[in-house]
């Protein structure tokens, strides 16, 4: 019983994760040259830092890298390749491909005993990327579609009747090998000083219940924004 009860805990809570959707704002580079850099805060629950840096290569290829940093021994490395293209003055698609990869552990407690969930991630996928511009304001839809792998531990400390900690593994080498879908709405508010980005996602994926331990589905990220035209 207490096992389903602590299944049921790591399930429906969204701070004790390993991962949490990727929130760096969208690749808003369009011709050679041009360069955006990113840096801001995720949370409120998984509250942490993260950066990103994008960069049009040619006008026809845009590189992307982004980090993400929760707390000491979490963070998530994300990096991405692909291209998109003008459809009419104000609209614009995009297709990338990339991969995902770190590692978390997150400690919280339940009235009298203290937990841990301890892993890694790995995301591979492809993100098709809708951008409509206006004067001050850019609304981006995308989602990334592809499989994530991840390999997850989580145990219990509880006291003991000498009052000294005893650890009680609760399940090891835990495994998670499913499709996901991670939507995302990101708007860019824009002015001459800067630029700030708002972006939250939303995983879903076809592991079962008994595996979700490991991830938060819910996050949102809100990030200043430097962004270089290249002069023509």
């Amino acid at each position: 019983m207490l096992r389903q009860f602590l299944y049921l805990l790591l399930f429906f809570s969204t701070s004790c994760a390993i991962y949490s959707p990727h929130v760096a704002p969208p690749v808003l580079v369009e011709d050679a040259g041009d360069t955006q850099i990113d840096i801001g805060l995720t949370g409120p629950v998984a509250l942490g830092l993260q950066t990103n840096f994008a960069v049009a290569a040619t006008d026809n290829l845009s590189l992307q890298l982004a980090a993400r940093f929760y707390a000491k021994e979490n963070f998530m490395l994300d990096g991405s390749i692909g291209g998109s293209k003008n459809i009419g003055k104000r609209s614009r698609l995009g297709l990338f491909a990339g991969a995902s990869g770190g590692s978390g552990k997150n400690k919280y407690s339940i009235l009298y005993d203290d937990f841990e969930i301890n892993g890694t991630s790995r995301l591979y996928y492809l993100r098709p990327q809708w951008t409509i511009h206006t004067k001050k304001v850019d609304f981006v839809l995308s989602s990334k579609f592809g499989k994530i792998n991840q390999d997850f531990y989580y145990y219990r400390k509880e006291t003991g009747a000498d009052g000294d900690w005893v650890e009680y593994v609760i399940d090891e080498d835990r495994e998670l090998s499913a499709l996901f879908i991670e939507p995302s709405i990101s708007i860019i508010f824009k002015n001459k000083t800067g630029r700030l980005a708002l972006t939250s996602s939303y995983i879903i994926n076809n592991g079962t219940d008994q595996q979700q331990g490991g991830i938060s589905p819910f996050n949102t990220g809100l990030s200043f924004q430097y962004f270089k035209k290249r002069q023509k």
